[in-house]
């Protein structure tokens, strides 16, 4: 049985193996409004939990609010894992999380986990217009594409991909969870060729180099690596050798190698850095493409993540969409296709709540 919406207050997470963000939501005021943020997001040091677990995290964010564990009544968190059977071990973080302990410590409330971008995909399809930003300058609108699958990529720490197919019966898209970042990396050119083979001697590696290992945060300082390493384009700035380095004497979790690149490569002061975010929004529009391709995806893809966000106007310079046309013989099935930027970093949150709604009782339609 539904509980009255006066009654739900919805505890909500998105954990990454970096950081992760608590946050309180409730029913809008309506059957079909959307759910509404209750109080401030705290974003946390995932590594400085480490030990203590997720738990104390949640204690330690309530502690800041007036609600108590009791009053939440429905749960959800997106995490940046496969989940299994209620449970998921963390990819980049030494957590095991439970919905069982969670519901323990919930006051037996339902608690559902959820791939990080499977939560995405529940947020997206119900997001204002205005926090879209649609990229593709030959995307045609047409209505009988309403319906169609359509799917999300976000890079960030990681790489997250999920597909969208209607649900007629809930008037609604559903997600469809994977872990396609942990897909093998399939280069487009011959650069991209010498990028495998330079990742493949990684010892680290283990012989397997996923989308994930290029096409993420970390990913861009592997390619500046391999860039810098085979010195097509010279030795490379000498100031941008300096803050990388200083950067490597930071602890491990504040380590930002990707921006400071992405920084230098914007203002054009050192060319392996520019070739080497090039060659990043080139892998970028090329899985993008792909992800097209695999769920026939007409009705659109959405690009999520603090990647596109930071370099929103290198992602419209034409490198992207070059890539992400040039699918051979289906070009022309590509080609039109909306590409939607995600302008709205909570929209993880946004949908695990509106899947903790679903769960008992409520949709946003």
């Amino acid at each position: 049985m539904s509980l009255r919406r006066k009654q739900v207050m919805i505890l909500v997470g998105d954990i990454g193996g970096t950081n992760t963000s608590l946050g309180l939501y409730k029913q809008g005021d309506t059957k079909n409004s959307l759910p509404v943020r209750v109080g401030d997001v705290k974003t946390y040091s995932s590594k400085k939990y480490s030990k203590s677990g997720l738990i104390t995290m949640m204690e330690d964010f309530l502690s800041q609010t007036t609600v108590k564990q009791t009053d939440i009544k429905v749960a959800c968190f997106g995490v940046a894992g496969s989940v299994e059977q209620g449970s998921c071990k963390l990819s980049n973080l030494n957590w095991i999380i439970t919905e069982k302990s969670l519901s323990e410590f919930l006051n037996q409330a339902p608690v559902v986990l959820l791939n990080d971008l499977e939560a995405m995909g529940y947020g997206v399809p119900i997001l204002p217009t205005d926090n879209l930003k649609q990229i593709n300058p030959d995307a045609k609108p047409d209505p009988a594409n309403d319906k169609r699958p359509r799917a999300v990529i976000a890079a960030g720490t990681g790489l997250g991909e999920a597909g969208l197919l209607w649900k007629e019966e809930i008037q609604t898209f559903h997600p469809l969870p994977s872990e396609g970042g942990h897909a093998d990396f399939a280069p487009c050119n011959k650069q991209q060729i010498k990028l495998l083979r330079y990742l493949l001697k990684r010892e680290e590696f283990n012989e397997h180099v996923s989308y994930e290992r290029v096409l993420s945060g970390p990913g861009l300082f592997n390619i500046y690596q391999s860039l810098r390493d085979k010195q097509k384009y010279g030795a490379g700035n000498s100031d941008t050798k300096n803050r990388l380095e200083q950067e490597d004497k930071k602890p491990e979790d504040t380590r930002d190698h990707a921006a400071i690149i992405s920084e230098i490569a914007l203002t054009k002061k050192d060319l392996i850095c520019e070739k080497a975010l090039d060659e990043l929004m080139s892998i970028y529009g090329a899985e993008a493409g792909n992800l097209v391709l695999r769920y026939k995806a007409l009705g659109g893809i959405y690009v999520a993540g603090n990647i596109a966000l930071k370099n929103l106007e290198k992602l419209q310079d034409g490198t992207f969409m070059e890539a992400f046309k040039s699918k051979g013989r289906f070009q022309n099935f590509v080609s039109k296709v909306p590409i939607y930027v995600v302008l709205d970093t909570r929209v993880g949150l946004l949908g695990a709540a509106q899947r903790a709604l679903n769960l008992i009782g409520f949709t946003s339609k």
